[in-house]
């Protein structure tokens, strides 16, 4: 349910009058020297404390009572707690503010495969939950992986440390003494950085054989896992349009129109809300592969889901820009932190 005013004031005026009887009821009853509660206190808040401990503990036992819901809400909620550090290679190829920069795995994330294609996903968060899925569905390719967060993979980047360092050396040592067959860009993006963006990609384009940009994905002022659940059980899976946060397809419009006769742009955007639509997402039509998050790349969940191989293909293949076409269902890739509705 959105939090409309009048929401708001039903729910601020039931908390008043919740308080005013806990008040009259309770603790004025507590402060009466003489009263029944007053001469009881040595027991009832012993029992008290005891029966709310042991609900707790039956409750945290329980992990939550799921079955207090259907299965399909109670499967979608469970990818509230998915852990993203294997598929991400989190705290080896993904460095995040729980790591240092010394933590990096150079020799496993930069290591050059005579036999395969060489690939660089260069980025935040946004690179990194693309990493297993190019990686399970071209294995004919080595995808290479230089990921922080924190700043985004552009000349000149803002942003903490760990991840400005990261990018600095990517671009202007590892790139330049490295022709690889392609390199990919993907982080949160805003309108800001289209400029940068532009001029990084011209910067690299004489050192790898091809430049692919992907765009935004659909982000939420809540957990996607959560807003799902909760409107399931409400039976309005629509409730989840008004928790998107930021004009995406305005941004992947602007961004697609700045790139796409620089490199090929992947419009993520396009191909899980083809023509606009997606089950309470987009404009509540048909199922597609969702990212399961928040506004950043700290929550969500992940599931192994059929999509089609033309977005990535975009990546390995020259010629024409592709767009990120959702359709036929041709090949198995694993987006983590995605989930098929």
């Amino acid at each position: 349910m959105p939090l409309t005013p009048a929401v708001r004031f039903t729910a601020g005026a039931a908390l008043f009058g919740l308080s005013l009887l806990s008040w009259r009821s309770v603790e004025l009853p507590f402060r009466t020297p003489g009263s029944p509660l007053r001469r009881s206190a040595g027991t009832l808040w012993p029992a008290t404390a005891g029966l709310l401990a042991t609900a707790a503990v039956t409750v945290s036992l329980a992990q939550g009572l799921p079955g207090r819901f259907s299965a399909p809400i109670a499967a979608v909620a469970r990818y509230y707690d998915y852990s993203d550090v294997i598929p991400y290679r989190e705290g080896q190829c993904f460095i995040t503010s729980k790591n240092s920069l010394a933590d990096y795995d150079r020799a496993t994330c930069l290591r050059i495969d005579a036999t395969r294609r060489n690939v660089l996903l260069l980025g935040d968060s946004h690179a990194a939950h693309l990493w297993k899925a190019l990686s399970d569905t071209w294995p004919g390719t080595n995808f290479l992986q230089a990921n922080a967060s924190g700043c985004m993979p552009l000349l000149g980047a803002a942003g903490v440390p760990r991840c400005t360092v990261m990018m600095a050396d990517m671009l202007r040592h590892f790139l330049p003494a490295h022709r690889l067959d392609g390199i990919v860009l993907s982080g949160l993006w805003e309108l800001s950085d289209i400029a940068q963006l532009k001029a990084t990609i011209a910067y690299l384009k004489p050192l790898a054989g091809k430049i692919t940009v992907f765009g935004p994905i659909i982000r939420y002022d809540e957990p996607l896992a959560t807003l799902l659940a909760k409107s399931m059980l409400h039976g309005d899976l629509a409730q989840v349009k008004a928790h998107e946060v930021d004009d995406i397809p305005a941004l992947d419009a602007e961004m697609e129109k700045a790139v796409a006769p620089l490199a090929t742009y992947v419009s993520i955007y396009s191909a899980m809300c083809p023509g606009g639509h997606l089950p309470a997402l987009c404009r509540a039509r048909r199922s597609h592969a969702i990212r399961l998050s928040s506004s950043d790349a700290a929550g969500g969940g992940a599931a192994y889901v059929e999509h089609s191989r033309p977005p990535a293909a975009a990546v390995l293949k020259r010629g024409r820009p592709r767009r990120f076409a959702a359709g036929r269902r041709t090949g198995k890739i694993d987006f983590s932190l995605l989930l098929l509705l």
